[in-house]
């Protein structure tokens, strides 16, 4: 019943999926070479660990440099990002956007938003109907099929909608504002499938919103000023450095475009907030991305980190 040579991605994987690949060699096309040489490739040859996905270039390239444009949007004309926008642009389907690696066959609504967002930042927009084509009569999907839709990729794909230049009234702009509307938790913040913080998703749907659609979020900035630890870090369960990083860029983004007691606030939040991260910002960081388990991608969190301490150049 199995379609053997549709199977597996170029690389010798199911795909990207140490867990099923090994399952492949095991109980489907028993010892495949190319899956074994998938599996040895994607081990840690130091601790022995295999990852719940490898690679996963596109994403970590892509919410490297989304964090690194928010507080410093010169470093687009820096000649070491060059090589990584190209990257983001070749591997970009039009009508279909990215998956998380390039080697992977299924795409998705989360990613192509935030690349889209992402290549827009550093001015080399792709086709904005790609987003487009993950449009539900409710939502965004990120996956088809999908069990229940992402907070978070609601908030890229808003981000995605609002850079290729579409206002509030756009139809596709309303609709991932409602969905947010009403996936927002009594105390104005939300929850997310693929982190287990909080401060994540918020973060980022802050940031989509600012200055665009501030009423969904102001709730959720006096959360976060709310929550904000007496030594100046934020997080759910023990102050980490990522979940700072992340309060420090949503506040630093909504100080850019709102006046009054907020925008005091939040500057003197951020103010509060810096030196606690900059004493903090090495890894390693605690695993807090949701798989197969709990992991830690550590690029992406330490550009997170160097993007909120970059507020204070």
């Amino acid at each position: 019943m199995l379609n053997l040579p549709q199977l597996t991605e170029s690389n010798g994987s199911v795909g990207c999926s140490p867990a099923a690949t090994a399952y492949y060699a095991l109980m489907v096309k028993k010892g495949d070479l190319n899956a074994l040489n998938y599996l040895n490739r994607s081990r840690d040859i130091q601790s022995g660990g295999i990852p719940n996905v490898a690679p996963f270039d596109i994403f970590e390239v892509a919410w490297t440099l989304w964090n690194l444009s928010l507080t410093w949007p010169e470093i687009r004309f820096h000649p070491f990002v060059t090589k990584h926008v190209n990257f983001l642009h070749q591997v970009w389907q039009p009508g279909k956007g990215v998956g998380f690696a390039a080697g992977y066959s299924v795409q998705d609504g989360d990613d192509t938003g935030l690349v889209y967002e992402t290549l827009a930042r550093y001015e080399a927009s792709p086709d904005i109907e790609a987003v487009l084509s993950y449009e539900e009569p409710l939502h965004f999907r990120c996956y088809p099929l999908e069990a229940n839709p992402s907070n978070s990729a609601h908030a890229h794909i808003l981000g995605a909608l609002r850079a290729a230049g579409m206002d509030r009234d756009a139809p596709p702009v309303k609709k991932a504002i409602q969905f947010l509307e009403r996936a927002r938790v009594p105390d104005g913040y939300w929850h997310d499938k693929w982190h287990l913080s909080p401060y994540y998703v918020t973060s980022h749907i802050i940031i989509a919103c600012a200055g665009f659609a501030p009423e969904l979020v102001l709730q959720a900035v006096n959360w976060i000023l709310d929550t904000q630890n007496k030594d100046g870090s934020w997080g759910m369960y023990t102050p980490t450095a990522e979940e700072t990083a992340y309060c420090l860029q949503a506040l630093w983004a909504w100080a850019q475009y709102h006046a009054g007691n907020t925008q005091i606030e939040a500057l003197n939040a951020i103010r509060a907030g810096l030196p606690w991260l900059n004493d903090h910002a090495e890894p390693p960081y605690p695993p807090l991305w949701i798989g197969k388990c709990l992991y830690c991608p550590e690029n992406v969190i330490r550009s997170a980190v160097i993007s909120a301490l970059n507020i204070q150049r």
